[in-house]
């Protein structure tokens, strides 16, 4: 549990901090002042001692350290990271390999629900749900066209109206209106 710091080790951090508290005991601001400074000419004298980087020196001891043997030469091969990757990459390519790969065939696409602009119905049987569509439809004053696709898929287009919106909102479907049309795309599920 973290202790609260009282108000004397506060005001001798601030004044250590060069934010000396007027309102705190002088002796605090004074001992905290000379410890600053100290430190400060410390820090001074450390910057002074430690000279400036040369390059060319730095350059004959790395000369001097190949020669000697004991710096090993840069080999890109013998660094883990990149065997990592590597086996990152093999391992991605043997997923998407065992996956199917990028292929899809005309009978492996994807249906989306509300993809493009016929709203997508993957059913069990298509033919079933085509007659309930139609009565319900029908029921709410419209006049629905039907086309039938190839691979069993069915097409239920119709104008929109608030009766036919209702109706579908009633059966959980939310439909894309395109040009004040409906299309409903009927789908078999894939066997």
């Amino acid at each position: 549990m973290a202790q609260v710091p009282d108000k004397e080790e506060e005001q001798w951090l601030n004044a250590l901090a060069g934010r000396s508290d007027p309102a705190a005991d002088s002796v605090v601001n004074q001992q905290a002042e000379a410890l600053r400074r100290v430190l400060q000419t410390r820090r001074a004298k450390l910057e002074e001692s430690v000279p400036q980087a040369d390059d060319a020196q730095y350059q004959q001891l790395l000369f001097r350290l190949k020669r000697e043997g004991l710096l090993k030469a840069n080999r890109p091969w013998q660094n883990p990271m990149l065997w990592g990757l590597a086996a990152t990459l093999v391992l991605g390519v043997g997923v998407v390999v065992q996956m199917g790969g990028f292929y899809h065939g005309q009978d492996d696409t994807d249906m989306l629900r509300g993809g493009g602009k016929a709203t997508v119905l993957v059913v069990e049987n298509p033919e079933v749900r085509l007659v309930e569509l139609l009565a319900g439809l029908k029921a709410a004053g419209a006049e629905p066209v039907v086309k039938r696709e190839t691979g069993g898929g069915i097409l239920i287009m119709v104008k929109s109206s608030d009766q036919v919106l209702d109706y579908l909102r009633e059966l959980r479907i939310e439909p894309m209106v395109v040009d004040g049309t409906v299309t409903l795309s009927l789908q078999p599920t894939k066997r």
